[in-house]
């Protein structure tokens, strides 16, 4: 079992009870208990745990059901995140949407000075504790529905990056392009856009299965790159093909 699949049974576990011990962990897990206390160390560290007393405690998500739904496709989504951040190089540039794909990649990034400019608010509280990234955020007003920053100035910040990637999700896919319920959403994007060199989706393979926005934000054939999992239709990866994107499947 790799860290990803234990790390979540750990989480889940200590969503249910108050406190843990290792022994505990370590039984309901069915590992050793060095591997434990790995997991648990990389866990403290990824900030989603603290340990008082001896004893370990989940730290609380954000409990926002409509945009964030960390426990939905999870171990799609870290697998994604996981591969997405491997394409970021040291001394990189990049820039990080929000949404719950793209939130995961704080965990992966380890490469050294890495610049990193977010919109993301609660994805911005993950990396000022890192020590290998330098990180901007845009300014503006809190949009607490779906954990953003937004403002009618930022165009002036946005018009003074340039990163050699951006990295984006979206409420759903088809072949309009990416889907989101908000033109304020839509706007934003656009203008990210134009500041990257590649545009590089993260999207596991339910977003293709519906629809969900009513706004087109990016068209396919503007995109570089899309990772997505293992159980996207043949007739999705077809799709994307046919706009000469490169698509990852993890």
């Amino acid at each position: 079992m790799r860290f990803i699949q234990r790390s979540e049974k750990i989480l889940e576990s200590l969503k249910n009870v108050k406190y843990s011990s290792f022994e505990e962990l370590k039984n309901k897990i069915n590992c050793s208990i060095s591997t434990v206390r790995r997991d648990i160390k990389k866990l403290q560290d990824q900030g989603k745990i603290f340990i008082s007393h001896g004893s370990i405690h989940i730290k609380d998500f954000p409990n926002n059901k409509s945009f964030y739904q960390f426990s939905e496709n999870l171990t799609y989504k870290k697998q994604i995140s996981e591969k997405a951040a491997s394409l970021i190089s040291q001394n990189d540039s990049v820039i990080i949407n929000g949404g719950s794909t793209c939130f995961y990649m704080h965990e992966y990034i380890n490469q050294n000075n890495v610049n990193i400019f977010t919109n993301s608010f609660i994805l911005a509280s993950e990396f000022i504790y890192k020590n290998n990234i330098k990180l901007s955020i845009g300014g503006g007003t809190i949009v607490t529905k779906d954990r953003l920053i937004q403002s009618p100035h930022n165009e002036n910040i946005i018009d003074h990056l340039y990163a050699s990637k951006y990295f984006l999700g979206a409420k759903s896919i088809n072949e309009i392009g990416l889907l989101e319920s908000d033109p304020a959403i839509i706007n934003y994007d656009n203008l990210l856009m134009k500041r990257s060199k590649k545009i590089i989706v993260l999207a596991d393979s339910s977003k293709f299965s519906y629809i969900d926005g009513c706004y087109s934000s990016i068209s396919l054939d503007k995109i570089d790159t899309l990772i997505t999992d293992s159980n996207i239709e043949a007739k999705n990866i077809k799709m994307l093909e046919k706009y000469n994107i490169n698509v990852i499947i993890v």
